[in-house]
């Protein structure tokens, strides 16, 4: 059953990496795609703004999902997970800085860490829940 939370884990670390090896035009084009399909959908938005939130949401959701599913490998320490997720962040937007067009940014590890953090704290809370039934 852990060995499920660490492949799902590595898998989106994976992921990470390849998105954040695109260059600049290559990762525009993903989150413009995105943008384009949500804007028929909400097309009073400014397209400008809603293109940055889809971004930064990207960026929380999928280092939640990243600390969730450290968490799930051992579910005694919340600590290590957001630590583990931090740290994947840090090197995140190391990578970035050497690729083309690509900047490396303090606030995306701050909104990374934030987003493993939310997402784990949520799951210990419905852990600790389900527990005292």
């Amino acid at each position: 059953m852990k060995k499920r939370w660490l492949y799902l884990s590595i898998l989106i670390m994976l992921f990470i990496f390849f998105f954040s090896g695109q260059n600049g035009q290559q990762s525009s084009q993903t989150s413009g795609l995105i943008t384009n399909l949500l804007l028929n959908i909400f097309p009073f938005v400014d397209k400008n703004t809603f293109s940055f939130l889809i971004r930064k949401a990207a960026h929380f959701t999928i280092f939640g999902a990243l600390g969730f599913s450290l968490y799930k490998i051992e579910e005694k320490s919340i600590c290590l997970p957001l630590f583990l997720s931090f740290m994947y962040a840090c090197s995140d937007e190391i990578h970035q800085l050497f690729i083309p067009h690509r900047s490396g940014q303090l606030s995306d590890v701050l909104l990374d860490t934030c987003g493993a953090l939310s997402f784990i704290l949520l799951s210990w809370f419905l852990q600790k829940k389900k527990s005292s039934k």
